[in-house]
Order: C-alpha cells, then structure tokens, then sequence
C-alpha cells in the first residue's frame, strides 16, 4: 500500500482535486440507464485502509437501486483467481477492506463490472464468481496509442470490453 498519509493531507489533495476538475473526491453519475461509480481509493490512507466509513456508508446508499452499476477504483481488487496485477501492497483485499467486499457482496447482482488501475496491465478477471474485473494498461506504458471500447448492453445488462487491438479492421457500427 501507499504509506500513510495524515487525514489533513488527504484533505488538501481532496480540495485541490474538487478545485481544479469541478468534481466531489468520489461521485456517480447516471448514463442510459446504468449508474456508475468512482470511488477515491486514497480516502482512508489515513486509516491505513483504502476506503473511509463515510465513503463506505455513501457506496450503499448509490448502490440500493435498481440500476445496473459499474465501479470504478484506482487500486486493483483481490479477484476469484488473483494473478499478481500489482505489489501485494497496493491491493485491496478482505483483510483492509472487509467492509467493502461486503457491500459490493451484497449488491453483486446490480454491479455489472468494475474498473481498476494502478497494475498498467491489460487483465480481467471475476470477483464472486459473477462480477467482471478489467485493469486497463496505462497509456503511456505501449508502443501504440492503446485505448478500450466499452459496450453497454441495455437489455441484457452487460458490459463488453475490447482492446483496440481487437477492433482493427471493424466497423465502427458493429
């Protein structure tokens, strides 16, 4: 994990961020249907965890809808078949974050996949058996410009996600 920053440091970087983009240090927004999530992963590195309470209690409440959901978080997840995606401190697992897994648990069937960072490795895997984890690689870890096309089936509730890589040579209306 990151070392420990003091609350009062956390704070100042949160008042730097919501200054410079306009944006709360996590938030969610709704699109066609789906709600998605950012969380801020560096919320409780006063705490020597990743998420504090109040952000915990906040992820619930966005989650007790109805609306198919995707997450998104800096740090990598412990997933069902955990490859090492990052330095084992630098991930979320049940033993930090009990609370979390918890909650995400509990809406598994709501939460349609999540989105990490931090590894720069282009990966997936599952978390419950049923929910898809992708770690997207870090654009300025390739040799060419690498970007991802997410599909979002509306019907079915379902992501789909491609490396560009995949996609050459298809339509654009596929």
């Amino acid at each position: 994990m990151d070392s420990y920053f003091p609350e009062s440091e956390i704070l100042q970087m949160e008042k730097i961020w919501e200054k410079y983009t306009g944006l709360n240090p996590y938030y969610v927004f709704t699109h066609r249907g789906w709600k998605f999530i950012i969380l801020n992963s560096m919320r409780g590195r006063y705490l020597n965890r990743y998420f504090d309470d109040i952000q915990l209690g906040w992820l619930k409440a966005q989650l007790s809808g109805v609306q198919p959901v995707v997450l998104f978080v800096h740090h990598p997840l412990e997933t069902d078949h955990f490859r090492i995606w990052c330095k084992p401190k630098d991930l979320i697992n049940v033993d930090k974050e009990s609370q979390f897994f918890e909650i995400v648990r509990s809406y598994k069937q709501n939460i349609k996949g999540i989105f990490v960072g931090h590894g720069h490795l282009w990966i997936s895997d599952t978390l419950f058996e049923m929910i898809p984890v992708f770690e997207t690689a870090s654009f300025g870890d390739a040799n060419e410009p690498v970007y991802y096309i997410v599909g979002f089936q509306t019907g079915t509730k379902t992501i789909q996600v491609m490396q560009n890589s995949k996609f050459n040579g298809l339509n654009q209306n596929e």
